[in-house]
């Protein structure tokens, strides 16, 4: 059975038959690796390790700049980094240190003190035709090079300033040949006086990344006294040798396996961090000032013939019993035999193969009751014994046999097997009764294997029979999936292919399964049966991706299931990308079916990256629509129903994008009635092609759009040039000039009348709608000229707009010319109350930020704006929706000029910027806008480490209308509005804002809540609305989702406004946290479609995507990843 110690042979499954299965393809790997550690004990009795010798530059001196240079440069803040990222022709120097490369990038740390007595800290990283020179004759040429710099300076850059978008992350401790896994636990940090002994104090800087290792086989150190080892390597002239610390291999164990001091470089490819674990013993006192010394970079010189090495081996008996060695050798074989039970622990493995790859196992143990490991002599006569060399090849194979109780552990990887056979040379192996716990590519748990034998053929095949899969770690497990054979195959490269390469969890893997008679599990009984199926190892889910159940008074009874079809079809993807099918009933609507496709592809299309979905799903659809209020009970437009959304985006170069969306939908009524968040929430469906281009400060687009669903109101554009010039500083920064120019041709195709009466009836057109096209063409211009008086910013400016359209709302041509001119004004002021402390309220002193803010801005049109048709409209399709119901059901048919969306955007002031969303929008108008943002910050968290945080925020801001009349109905004050945050802990936040118009039935809101978050354990969030206008609404809005216990979570919601709607809507739910399973259920009331629907969902816990299990802003980790649940 699946049990939580080792295996058995008599335990079995609930109503199966004794089979134990797996299948994996890393797990053979690492009993490769197991058998061959077995000989390397069997070899190292006695031996001692020799290590292998490094070489070290001189240190640079911090005093000197660093200067870096390249035809451009891109920049970003990636955590505590700042990412300098320079191509074409770069060069960098510091002092008598000078590199150069095709692309150098520089992670400048931003935490760091820097300054007279701590110096930066800068991770060089060239790539590309990398040269290194110390001087001297120490020259480095590599394609790739990695090292730390140090400076007291900041960097000095030159180069053309693009926006980077594939600037690489620190994910070089991935690749096999990269030294950085050797080296991040080896920096010292800066202040700190660490020094290995037989260095003379010097300290070292990690070694250099992607160094060519000379070809050599994978063979034990060889025997003999240490002492300085024989390299291939030769030594570089006028370096100083760097020799570590020995050590011997019987009983001898390091002093840590933690990282002392030093950059760790994150496998997940975020920004590097401090390493955790204590401070050496001979560190300076925390009073004592140090000036810390520049590192000397490290050539590490690696003998050809030690392709493995280790920190230190413990071989102890595995129990009281005696350890027994006998030498069985005869005149044509070696043999050795180890009986009593042993126990292997090895520190600091690591193994080269003959591409010069390096892999670093970390700590590996092995445990056994016997094993026998035998050579086939040469022919040449007279025994061997075992102990004179386990060199293996085709004609002088190696192999071993491991009997009774067989456990190996390495990181978060363990094996148990009964027996277990290998031949070295070829790679052949078999292990019987075998039963593994292990971590897999992009999955945060374990995965369960078991097999009745597990095979492997040769290095790239290996076949499992009676093989079984799970996450569950309870004895019997709850769900598993069952085949009869199970082949794998691996199509990485042959560097990566090894027996002994582990298994890394961030690593993307090319390992495929493919698997004949599966059955799939729950409860021990089988529900599902396919008869093959082909996938990788990066997805742990069985065929069924999620099953969803509800009941409501809409759609009757509903099923939800989502299939992996990748698995269905037994075929495998490609790389990034996932299919899946969904199969749904509905019982008052019909059946449906629905596909979705995503990637995220570093070479998509050409061999261009990209990322993008589609998505689609049909419906044939028997019922009525149910929308609310009035609307109910209303005919579809259509029988079959859906949609089709593509999205896709292509990154042809890092400043040039070319992006493509499809949106089709059916009828109208769609997507509200059956994606209703998507209907409110997510960007209208369109169908336009986008080619855009970024540089520096400059930007360019041309597109064009075509309509697909003839009810909605769009423009198509055949098609359109935007040009962005911003912050251009003219004059030597005495002036600052910014552009927008847009040319194309246009036709706004207004939307359809609906069919159904009872819609046709609140149906109307909007004023700005109408049935134009033709050349729509503008130009928009802004100088600035910045002037600073002290604290206090002072910027007049002028702005200028040339337009023209070839149909207005009349079908007749407009020119329009505006000219418009006002002064911005900044005055931020400070004050410290260091005296300010309270434990009750968390203070630590209190800093009060005020910015005062003013703008006076007039402008003159010779046009009107209500003559333009809005070719680009302010609202989406379902505000356009609403609104032209809104003049029925509130108006009587007639919409005021006060709740016109133009007028409200003309007087928040939309033209006053180069980049407004719609050019249309510009009118005679006057402004004087006053705002106040205020910001008190105190500090918090553990002694020492206190951080800055806001404790208050209040922000407010108005407008003054000189002429009152025209541009604010007649009220000279307008447009206030406030925005307020209190937060009384990192876990609770007082909130409200408002918005206040002065003129008669203008709106007025107000809201007040408390907004609660506890990660992991949940959140919730109480407060009250108040609306007036032309709608008078006062709503009290709650929820929670908080996590009661380790089994259940408690979700609920309920909105109900003191008006005469009452009662809005209540929702209710209770998740059990099941090993094998999430499970909710729950309730909805939706008041105002009168629908009141019960939800069952099933969401398997091994899923990487989940919507049920998040808790507080974190996911549920999946079950048994901190043992049986």
């Amino acid at each position: 059975m699946l049990g939580n110690g080792r295996p058995t042979a008599n335990l079995k499954y609930i109503g199966q038959e004794d089979r134990n299965r797996t299948f994996c393809r890393g797990r053979l790997r690492a009993v490769g690796l197991a058998t061959w550690l077995l000989c390397c004990v069997l070899q190292c009795l006695g031996t001692d390790r020799t290590d292998a010798a490094e070489i070290a530059f001189l240190p640079i001196d911090p005093v000197f700049r660093i200067i870096v240079s390249g035809e451009t440069v891109g920049e970003e803040i990636r955590g505590n980094y700042r990412v300098l990222a320079f191509q074409g022709n770069c060069h960098l120097q510091q002092g008598v240190f000078e590199a150069s490369a095709d692309e150098i990038v520089l992670w400048v740390d931003r935490n760091g003190a820097q300054g007279r007595d701590q110096p930066g800290q800068i991770i060089c990283y060239l790539n590309g035709r990398a040269h290194a020179d110390w001087g001297n004759g120490r020259v480095i040429n590599d394609h790739q090079w990695t090292g730390r710099l140090f400076s007291l300076y900041p960097i000095e850059s030159s180069g053309r300033s693009i926006p980077r978008h594939d600037i690489p992350n620190l994910d070089w401790s991935r690749e096999p040949t990269s030294a950085v896994q050797m080296a991040q636990y080896a920096q010292s940090a800066p202040g700190y006086g660490f020094t290995p002994s037989g260095t003379n104090g010097a300290m070292t800087a990690p070694p250099l990344l992607n160094q060519e290792l000379p070809p050599g086989n994978i063979q034990l150190p060889p025997t003999g006294g240490a002492g300085n080892p024989q390299s291939l390597v030769p030594p570089i002239a006028g370096a100083t040798p760097w020799q570590p610390q020995n050590s011997n291999l019987g009983g001898t164990q390091s002093s840590s396996l933690l990282p002392q001091a030093g950059l760790v470089i994150p496998q997940d490819g975020s920004a590097p961090y401090a390493a955790a674990g204590p401070v050496p013993s001979n560190s300076p006192p925390a009073s004592e000032t140090i000036y810390p010394q520049a590192q000397p970079q490290v050539v590490r010189q690696i003998p050809a013939t030690n392709g493995f090495t280790l920190k230190n081996i413990q071989f102890l008996p595995r129990s009281s019993n005696e350890l027994r060695y006998t030498d069985l050798t005869t005149a044509t074989e070696a043999v050795g035999q180890l009986t009593g039970g042993f126990k292997l622990i090895i520190n600091g493995a690591s193994l080269r193969d003959a591409n010069g790859a390096t892999t670093d196992f970390g700590t590996i143990s092995l445990e056994a009751d016997n094993a026998i490991v035998w050579v086939r002599n040469n022919g040449t006569g007279g025994g061997t014994s075992i102990l004179s060399g386990l060199t293996s090849s085709p004609d002088r194979p190696v192999e071993l046999y491991l009997d009774g109780n067989i456990v190996f552990h390495q990181g978060n990887r363990v094996i148990y097997a009964e027996r277990m056979y290998y031949n070295v040379s070829s790679e052949y192996g078999m292990v019987l009764s075998a039963e593994v716990l292990t971590p897999v590519p992009q999955y945060q748990g374990l995965l369960r294997l078991k097999a009745d034998v597990l095979q492997q053929r040769d290095r790239n095949n290996m076949v499992a029979y009676g093989a079984a899969i799970t996450s569950s770690r309870l004895g019997v497990p709850r769900y598993w999936l069952q085949a009869d054979e199970v082949e794998l195959t691996d199509t990485r490269n042959e560097a990566d292919l090894s027996a002994y390469a582990p298994s890394d969890t961030n690593r993307p893997t090319n390992m495929s399964v493919s698997a004949k008679s599966n059955f799939v599990y729950l409860g021990g009984v089988p529900v599902l049966y396919w008869p093959k199926f082909k996938t990788d190892l990066s997805k742990p889910n069985f065929y069924v991706s999620g099953v969803k159940f509800k009941n409501d008074s809409i759609f009757g009874f509903q099923t939800y299931v989502d299939w992996d079809l990748y698995q269905l079809l037994g075929i495998k993807g490609f790389e990034g990308t996932n299919l899946d099918l969904s199969t749904d009933y509905l019982s008052d609507r019909g059946p449906a079916v629905g596909v979705h496709f995503d990637y995220n592809r570093p070479t998509y299309l050409f061999g261009i990256p990209g990322v993008g979905s589609t998505d689609a799903w049909f419906l044939h659809d028997e019922g009525l629509d149910f929308l609310g209020s009035d609307r109910n009970k209303l005919t579809p437009e259509e029988t079959v129903r859906g949609r089709i959304l593509t999205r896709h985006r292509l990154f042809a170069t890092p400043n040039t994008e070319l992006l493509f969306e499809n949106g089709w939908i059916s009828d109208r009524n769609f997507l509200e009635q059956f994606f209703e968040k998507e209907w409110e929430q997510e960007k209208d469906f369109t169908t336009a092609l986008r080619m855009r281009n970024y540089s520096g400060n400059r930007y360019w687009e041309i597109f064009g759009q075509a309509r697909l669903n003839d009810f909605f109101t769009d423009t198509e554009w055949l098609p359109k040039l935007d040009h962005y010039w911003l912050g251009q500083d003219l004059l030597g920064e005495r002036f600052t000039w910014s552009e927008h120019s847009s040319v194309g041709y246009g036709h706004q195709r207004v939307a359809t009348t609906p069919t159904d009466p009872v819609d046709a009836a609140t149906f109307a057109l909007l004023p700005w709608e109408s049935d134009s096209e033709g050349v729509v063409a503008n130009t928009r211009q802004e100088l600035s000229m910045p002037i600073a008086l002290g604290a206090w910013k002072i910027i007049p400016f002028l702005s200028g707009e040339a337009a023209f359209w070839n149909e207005d709302v009349n079908q007749d041509d407009l020119t329009r010319l505006t000219g418009q001119a006002g002064i911005r004004t900044s005055l931020p002021f400070w004050r410290v109350y260091p005296g300010i402390e309270n434990r009750l309220f968390d203070l630590r002193g209190i800093a009060h930020k005020v910015t005062l803010d003013a703008e006076y801005f007039y402008a003159d049109s010779n046009q009107n704006m209500d003559l333009l048709p809005l070719y680009d409209p302010l609202d989406d399709n379902a505000q356009e929706h609403f609104r032209r119901r809104f003049i029925f059901n509130t108006f009587g048919g007639s919409l005021p000029d006060k709740f016109d969306e133009r007028n409200f955007a003309l007087r928040n002031g939309m033209q006053r910027w180069v980049t407004a969303g719609s050019s249309e929008i510009v009118d005679d108008l006057s402004q004087m806008r006053f705002g106040v943002n205020q910001r008190w910050q105190t500090k918090r968290g553990l002694p020492g480490r206190e951080r800055i945080v806001d404790l208050v925020s209040f922000d407010v801001d108005f407008i003054l209308f000189p002429d009152a009349q025209r541009d604010n109905f007649g009220e000279d004050l307008g447009v206030i509005n406030y925005d307020f945050r209190y937060h009384v802990g990192d876990r609770l936040t007082l909130l409200s804002d408002g918005y206040y118009d002065t003129f008669a039935d203008g709106l007025k809101t107000f809201s007040a809540g408390a907004q609660m978050s506890r990660p992991g354990r949940g959140d919730a969030y109480i407060g009250m609305l108040s609306l007036e206008g032309p709608i008078s609404a006062t709503i009290l809005n709650g929820y929670t989702n908080y996590r009661l216990n380790e089994k259940w979570i408690l979700t609920g919601g309920a909105q109900f406004d003191f008006g005469n709607t009452g009662s809005i809507g209540q929702s209710l739910g209770l998740t059990r946290i099941g090993e094998t399973a999430l499970v909710k259920v729950g309730i909805d009331v939706d008041s105002g479609r009168d629908n009141v629907s019960f939800n069952f969902n099933i969401e398997p816990r091994f899923l990487s995507k989940r919507v049920l299990g998040s808790v507080g802003g974190e996911l549920i980790p999946p079950a048994g990843l901190y043992g049986v649940e």
